[in-house]
């Protein structure tokens, strides 16, 4: 379903394009302090490895032309050394989609994964890691891969994200449960359950299955139907928003609200800035309870 969707949107003849098995196509960037003691030509090479990881593996059995493949960035800002090849590492990843017949993308994911630890030695390559736990990178790297997959297909059809939402799941549980600094995949690590594992524990959770139902709604009845008629669009994402909200109530403070928030505020502000009086105050209200803590934001809409 994703498939046939996505080729609809293309707005552009794709009839001499040339079929490629890979899914995504992520820039990736590795940054380093100023004057590193680890070999610089390590860093090169995991700059290297990681793009060739995300770009040259097939991750699901669906062909893709070039131009459909998922585009997203992977930033892994070193932050400390360790040693020469023990590394500490914010992970940065974001994505996006094509919405119809408009230049416009939308952001699918947009999060930095903090702290991130890990060894790396110079040549070594980065291992897809489904059901089995080679080492740390290769097993967050995977993670992202499939978390990146699972918005995009949700996007495109109703809960159609599940089976990347499972194979995010297994990555997880191929963990270790003694290994070191194991604490983003654990479910106890943290009070405010904002993790790897607690974000698949939502995705996966009843209590957020009508969120992920209205992120299809939000996405493909809402903005890909706004060249049309914006103000019909506007209507179906508010409509979304306010399944958020009863989501939020729900369950509050959970890292998917967190996330959404994170990633789609700016394009919220924007979009219903141009609304009216009523729809602002209806999103003005909602998004204050999702997201508090950048309530001055929202003052746009009053």
């Amino acid at each position: 379903m994703r498939k046939q969707i996505l080729f609809i949107l293309l707005t552009f003849s794709v009839l001499t394009s040339k079929l490629y098995s890979q899914e995504l196509d992520i820039d990736v960037k590795v940054t380093t302090p100023i004057s590193p003691t680890a070999d610089p030509k390590l860093f090169e090479n995991l700059e290297r490895y990681v793009y060739e990881f995300y770009n040259n593996t097939q991750w699901t059995e669906d062909e893709y032309e070039n131009e459909e493949r998922i585009k997203g960035t992977v930033r892994i800002a070193i932050v400390e050394e360790k040693s020469s090849n023990s590394f500490v590492a914010d992970i940065i990843v974001q994505s996006e989609r094509p919405v119809f017949n408009s230049v416009y993308v939308t952001p699918m994911l947009n999060y930095i994964d903090k702290s991130v630890e890990f060894t790396y030695d110079i040549n070594q390559p980065i291992q897809r890691s489904d059901n089995v736990y080679l080492d740390q990178l290769s097993s967050v790297l995977t993670y992202y891969a499939y978390v990146i997959l699972a918005f995009d297909y949700d996007s495109f059809e109703p809960l159609g994200g599940d089976q990347h939402w499972l194979n995010a799941q297994n990555v997880i549980n191929a963990i270790p449960s003694g290994l070191t600094n194991n604490n983003a995949w654990d479910s106890g690590a943290t009070t405010v359950r904002r993790n790897r594992y607690w974000l698949i524990e939502n995705m996966l959770n009843p209590k957020v299955r009508p969120y992920r139902q209205s992120f299809y709604d939000y996405h493909r009845k809402g903005l890909d139907t706004m060249y049309e008629d914006a103000d019909k669009g506007r209507a179906i994402l508010l409509a979304a928003i306010n399944v958020y909200g009863e989501v939020n109530r729900n369950y509050n403070n959970s890292m998917v609200m967190r996330l959404m928030a994170d990633s789609k505020r700016s394009e919220v502000l924007e979009i219903f800035e141009v609304g009216d009086k009523g729809q602002k105050n209806k999103v003005r209200s909602t998004m204050l309870k999702i997201d508090p803590t950048q309530a001055d934001k929202y003052n746009i809409l009053k």
